[in-house]
């Protein structure tokens, strides 16, 4: 392992110790995907759309009664236990994460805290670091992302194999590419979360230079023989994509705020950016792995403050930089809240899947979002009103649970209208219930709290009803 990745490595996983992060909306124990099962639900959902539309009469749908419209889960039984990072920004985890959703392996996700890790989890892995994985049947335990993602190939290799058969050419590239990874990671690091002003102009012309490289790969060329087609080995999502995607997710939306290079759409990177829309089709990636545009840009400056050590403020050009990011999080917020209702709201699944974490953790969202004393984000300005919070995520789940799913705006605006005029009360209690809805949104991180389309769909809810409840308002919540 090279010098600075080890560093890398370290410092990543620190970041969790450095900053708690409330995680709200996501248990201790979170089971592997759910899938949708409509059938026996019909004549509930049916039953259900006068009830809705009635509801701006004045009563709220109970939490129970929201219940009875989630459409039902299968969870088969995990035969694997993957331990991650609360706050699911662990990179290395992120590997593992994906390739077990794209093998279809069952697991189950043990979110490990980092700032205050488990006595038994620091007994069961050495290193003490995410992410593990431990075998149910055996109880085996592995640790470190690599010699994961070797071992599960190995044993699950009948399962939808991401790795060519050893010793044929297209292996060897794969080899030759997984360890060009760490040299990649080197070269793109100080540009993101830079310590060293003297040297970021240098920082920035190697990583552009390590971009031309790993475009170069991706075409094909150095003799990496590699298969024509958009991902690192060809035609098919491999370990390979699995390895590069974490840090590249970010760098599409980070290093143009951070160095102004442009990752993604760069038109002297065409196979990368062929590589980022393979991506983004890859569905066990882009619907619940891949985090999303404001969950990146909302940590940003965070993370320049903690890879400074605290020297990021006192640079002025630095410090520019961190406030850009904050200013860009707010315009992504603002740009979700002026999504058309039938872009944002148009995936029944996501929908769903947002509805479902509200109705397992609701109690614990409305308290983050009335927390007087968080351990992050301290410049969302909390509400004050815990009643309120939680008749808004109400409201908010009666929408994303709508029975038969409005086709045009209007239907939509409707639906919205009819769900924020339940949400009564005392003088300001609508004021409240709209603080509520905004901290809720600028607080919701993909992929910690659910996948990028789920939490699309619960801001614009959330963003619309505080609009509906106390009118539109300047984007003034700090990321």
């Amino acid at each position: 392992m090279a010098p600075l990745y080890g560093t890398v490595v370290l410092a990543l996983a620190l970041i969790g110790c450095l900053i708690p992060q409330s995680n709200a909306f996501t248990s201790r124990i979170v089971s592997w995907q759910a899938n949708t099962n409509l059938h026996g639900r019909h004549s509930q959902l049916g039953k259900s759309t006068t009830r809705i539309g009635a509801t701006a009469a004045g009563a709220l749908q109970s939490w129970e009664s929201l219940q009875q419209l989630l459409p039902g889960t299968e969870n088969p039984q995990p035969e694997v236990i993957l331990y991650r990072d609360t706050n699911g920004w662990c990179p290395f985890c992120e590997r593992v994460w994906v390739q077990l959703t794209e093998k279809g392996i069952p697991f189950q996700e043990e979110l490990i805290n980092l700032y205050n890790k488990p006595e038994w989890y620091k007994e069961m892995v050495p290193t003490a670091q995410t992410p593990a994985i431990k075998y149910v049947s055996t109880g085996e335990v592995l640790w470190e992302s690599m010699d994961i993602m070797m071992d599960l190939e190995q044993k699950y290799g009948d399962r939808r194999p991401m790795l060519p058969a050893e010793g044929t050419p297209l292996r060897e590239a794969a080899d030759r590419l997984m360890a060009h990874c760490p040299a990649f990671l080197n070269a793109s690091l100080g540009v993101v979360y830079s310590r060293d002003p003297t040297s970021f102009d240098e920082k920035v012309e190697t990583f552009k230079a390590a971009l031309t490289e790993l475009d170069a790969k991706l075409g094909g060329a150095e003799g990496a023989g590699t298969e024509e087609g958009p991902f690192f080995l060809g035609a098919e999502f491999s370990v390979v994509d699995a390895m590069y995607v974490p840090m590249l997710e970010r760098y599409a939306v980070q290093i143009p705020i951070t160095a102004g290079i442009q990752v993604r759409c760069n038109p002297d990177l065409p196979n990368l950016n062929a590589w980022y829309d393979a991506m983004d089709g890859v569905p066990t990636y882009a619907g619940r792995v891949k985090g999303d545009e404001y969950s990146w840009t909302a940590v940003t400056s965070m993370f320049m403050r903690i890879f400074s050590n605290g020297t990021a403020e006192g640079d002025p050009a630095a410090k520019a930089r961190m406030e850009a990011a904050d200013g860009a999080a707010r315009d992504v917020l603002a740009a979700v809240r002026a999504l058309p209702l039938t872009e944002a709201l148009g995936d029944a699944d996501a929908r769903h899947s947002a509805a479902r974490k509200l109705l397992a953790n609701h109690a614990n969202v409305a308290a983050d979002a009335t927390n007087r004393d968080p351990k992050s984000q301290q410049g969302v300005e909390r509400a004050g009103d815990a009643a309120a919070a939680d008749a808004v995520l109400q409201a908010a789940t009666a929408v994303l649970l709508a029975p038969e799913e409005p086709r045009v705006e209007a239907d939509w605006e409707a639906l919205l209208s009819a769900a924020a005029a339940t949400v009564q009360g005392a003088p300001g209690h609508e004021a409240a219930a709209a603080a509520a809805a905004r901290v809720v949104a600028a607080r919701l991180c993909a992929p910690r709290d659910m996948g990028a389309a789920a939490a699309t769909a619960l801001r614009a809810v959330l963003l619309r009803l505080a609009d509906q409840l106390q009118g539109p308002v300047a984007a003034q919540q700090q990321a």
